[in-house]
């Protein structure tokens, strides 16, 4: 850090020269024209008359290169950002991006006016790496200083348009562009996900792709408005990513690095999708993913490194490329430079280091890196390091607070285009890529392009209540025809046929499956062997690779089945407890959210079978949890029987294939489950015939057992999973009480199912027993209470029993739901 400052200080003493910069008649030197010796900072202010609120009234503090930012005037909604310029002139000024955005002009324009490079350039380019000999070409080199150019530009006027309350987005990925080499050279047919400063190469990339530049601008633009027709997010976040058009990049969300696991997911997916015949890319394509360094700390991306090294520790074809960008700065902590004399060298996979101020440099880099990982089928990091950070972190980041203002100067002034120690449009002149005046002309057309496409994106709608829950279910559901489905324990004792246990019936659906969609996987922890309960049994040897371990990390497990989804495969991801699920629950999440976030055509789904869960004596809570997280866009079922969970898995099979996402929970005490009372045989069931399914918002209605009579009362027992069970040996008993009991087992627990409604609406129950297994406070049914209670479908006379707010011990089940609460629920609503 001293050698820094040193190197800042003896750069201002030779630069600034009361705004100017000598040289001899007939060179040429870059000329840098500093802010004003002292800059007041300024207070908290308020813009008025305006929709939003703008950066600085949310966080009232200077923000971006710690900078002042002043007022601004004239704000309202109708105002075009042309007119707020020009009333804010004087205040723009101030603000670090429009100031150096403006150098950069000048230092172009001093460039197209110069025939000869001063002594100084000429020693700037002799430390730099030769393009043409790192293979750069002239529409390569055009393509990447576009991209920075496009860079530079479009933040800055994300800044503006934040400044005056229309942008919503400040992140800056000022100080990367000469990432837009990563852009340039991988395949249309690779998969990439990028982190949210890695513009330059989103921006290179589409170029190849086709993109003109009004194109990707106005798209850049209308993310940062977040405008109803940005491609990548529609409007809900601005983002890096696809769309309809490009089905091989994928979209990151905020979090550090949770882009990681699936990009290793990806890369093992690759060859086994085309091995199956059902990608829809080439064998060779590698998969890569970037962070920036800060993440490299963060658990999502130590999970994935790990994982790509144990894949090549077992030889399985894994291609992944880990870019990872070094400004040492993760937004205030520095770096102390752990990533390039720690991280690096305990790594076991190969190692590519580029300085990200030399072009040349990262892009023969670059080449090498995704060389390797495609040859080799291994993973590979891809270190650009020496990155400057201009700007800060984004319009909120207060660098006076832990930088001083020299080391403020320093990163604010290092442009990687043409600053003080990298100059990739010297370096492109200089080796006759590119026109001194086409530089010029290039970084024009790209300002007014960006200014007309903000101009044209902040006019544009933004997303309603309905866009946003719109979102939630990229494939939409088929029609509900059965709504309920009546059947009672006599009829099902009476049935004739080969009958089965429910574990029985769940091999038997996922054979049938796996046998029907060659796309279908399944991966788990112990499944090749049958899972801890059976219900894999055989699997593996009969669909072979179809059916995978994998070792016991539930963020490596979950984000391999969101990267397998993303290349053509259909997982099922079983988790062995429904308590390890907390282990990777960041993961699981984030597969859930980026269906909502992405703007692309929906692909492939997933189904989590997550087992493990409710009743039982062995393993204690973390082998017996009942509590279940229902995330929005997550459609989740808990069957009770075997003929139900094999009609129900047909259905969700189908519509996964869809898009949709999807979460089984099996009861652990039904599995082996035969009878509901002594010897009656009434839990074993027929397999349901090929054809039968059960759509989610079916319910099963379970009729009482015996002739009622005008003494008896009525009541409906709703519940799912173990409590089926429960409610069915309390209908018994309230029988003596005078009471029969109706029981609807809801196998959708994510919503209250259509079925339900149906009930509700027709039944003309009075008396209402919600028996929900999970515990209270942590239970579904007190969602689907107050949806119902608000469509006034509710009686007066309701109860909710629950499982016993507390952690279930071992070799009791004194804490879950059990017949006496029901029981007594029921007799409660009576008023017995």
């Amino acid at each position: 850090m001293a050698s820094g400052r040193k190197c800042v200080a003896v750069w201002q003493r030779r630069c600034i020269v009361a705004g100017s910069c000598y040289s001899a008649p007939g060179t040429m030197t870059v000329v840098v024209v500093p802010r004003a010796a002292n800059v007041r900072v300024m207070g908290r202010f308020v813009s008025s008359n305006t929709d939003y609120p703008s950066r600085d009234e949310w966080w009232g503090r200077q923000a971006g290169s710690g900078h002042a930012t002043a007022r601004a005037g004239g704000v309202d909604s109708g105002t075009t950002l042309a007119k707020l310029r020009e009333v804010n002139e004087e205040a723009l000024r101030k603000i670090p991006e429009v100031r150096q955005l403006e150098q950069f002009h000048n230092e172009l324009r001093n460039i197209a006016s110069s025939n000869h490079f001063s002594e100084a350039n000429l020693l700037q380019l002799e430390r730099q790496t030769s393009l043409i000999e790192a293979g750069v070409d002239r529409h390569a080199a055009l393509r990447m200083l576009k991209s920075g150019m496009m860079t530079f530009c479009s933040h800055t006027e994300g800044r503006l348009a934040s400044f005056f309350g229309r942008g919503f987005y400040t992140i800056g990925p000022c100080g990367e562009e000469l990432m837009a080499a990563v852009g340039e050279l991988v395949r249309a047919t690779d998969f990439v996900c990028l982190h949210y400063r890695h513009l330059a190469t989103q921006f290179c990339r589409q170029m190849r792709l086709g993109y003109t530049i009004e194109e990707s601008l106005l798209a850049r633009a209308r993310a940062h408005a977040v405008s109803i027709r940005d491609e990548v997010t529609g409007g809900v976040h601005c983002a890096l990513g696809g769309n309809d058009k490009d089905r091989h990049s994928f979209t990151a969300t905020s979090t550090l690095a949770s882009q990681c696991p699936p990009a290793v997911g990806r890369a093992l997916g690759i060859g086994l999708a085309a091995r199956l015949g059902v990608g829809f890319s080439p064998s060779d394509a590698v998969s890569y993913v970037s962070v920036g360094d800060g993440s490299i700390n963060n658990a999502h991306f130590l999970t994935a490194i790990n994982f790509a090294e144990y894949a090549k520790f077992r030889g399985f074809k894994c291609p992944v490329v880990f870019g990872v960008t070094d400004n040492n700065l993760s937004i205030s902590l520095p770096g102390y430079d752990w990533f390039t004399q720690g991280f690096l060298s305990r790594i076991n996979m190969a190692r590519f280091t580029a300085d990200g101020r030399d072009l040349g440099q990262v892009y023969a880099t670059t080449k090498k890196a995704l060389s390797h990982a495609r040859q080799y089928k291994e993973g590979v990091i891809l270190a650009v390091i020496n990155l400057p950070r201009r700007f800060g972190h984004a319009a909120t980041d207060r660098q006076d607070a832990y930088l001083t203002q020299q080391e403020i100067d320093f990163h604010e002034y290092s442009n990687p285009l043409l600053g003080m120690r990298s100059g990739a449009c010297l370096q492109a002149v200089a080796e006759g890529l590119v026109d001194r005046k086409e530089l010029l002309e290039m970084f024009e057309e790209i300002h007014q392009v960006t200014m007309h496409s903000f101009e044209k994106a902040i006019q544009e709608p933004k997303v309603d209540v309905e866009d946003v829950m719109r979102r939630l279910h990229r494939a939409s559901l088929a029609p509900c025809v059965e709504h309920v489905r009546s059947t009672s324990i006599d009829e099902i004792i009476a049935k004739s046929g080969r009958k089965q246990v429910m574990r029985k019936a769940m091999t038997q659906v996922l054979d049938e499956l796996l046998s029907k969609y060659p796309d279908l996987v399944y991966i788990g922890e112990d499944v090749e062997h049958g899972g801890y309960y059976l219900v894999t049994e055989g699997l593996a040897s009969k669909h072979k690779i179809r059916v995978r371990d994998f070792p016991p990390d539930e963020t490596t497990l979950i984000g391999a089945g969101q990267g397998f989804s993303q290349v053509g495969l259909c997982p099922i991801v079983e988790i062995p407890y429904a308590k390890y699920l907390d282990c990777g629950f960041d993961m699981f999440l984030e597969t859930i959210f980026t269906t909502w976030l992405t703007n692309a055509a929906p692909g492939m789904g997933m189904i989590y079978r997550l087992q493990g869960f409710d009743k039982g004596v062995f393993g204690g809570n973390h082998h017996t949890t009942n509590v279940l997280s229902l995330p929005p866009g997550l459609d989740v079922v808990c069957y009770s029987c075997g003929e139900d969970y094999v009609r129900g898995w047909r259905f969700l099979v189908r519509h996964a294939r869809q898009g949709r996402m999807v979460m089984s929970v099996d009861s652990t005490n039904l599995l082996n489950k035969r009878h509901l009372h002594p010897g009656d045989d009434a839990w074993r069931r027929v397999y349901p015939d090929e054809g039968e399914d059960m759509h989610i918002h079916t319910v099963v209605r379970y009729e009482p057992t015996g002739a009622a009579n005008p003494s008896t009362s009525n009541v409906l027992l709703v519940t799912y999973g173990n409590g089926v069970a429960t409610c069915l040996e309390a209908a018994t008993t309230l029988i003596g009480d005078g009471i029969h009991a109706t029981v609807i087992d809801t196998p959708l627990i994510s919503e209250v199912p259509h079925g339900l409604r149906n009930v509700l609406v027709n039944g003309k129950f009075d008396h209402i027993v919600f028996a929900d297994v999970c515990k209270q406070g942590q239970h579904p049914y007190a969602g689907f209470i107050c949806q119902l209670q608000a469509e006034k479908l509710l009686p007066s006379n309701w109860q909710c029993v629950t499982a016993m707010p507390t952690y279930n011990p071992l070799g009791s089940t004194i804490t879950f739901l059990s017949q006496g609460m029901v029981v007594d629920a029921a007799r409660a609503v009576v008023k017995l």
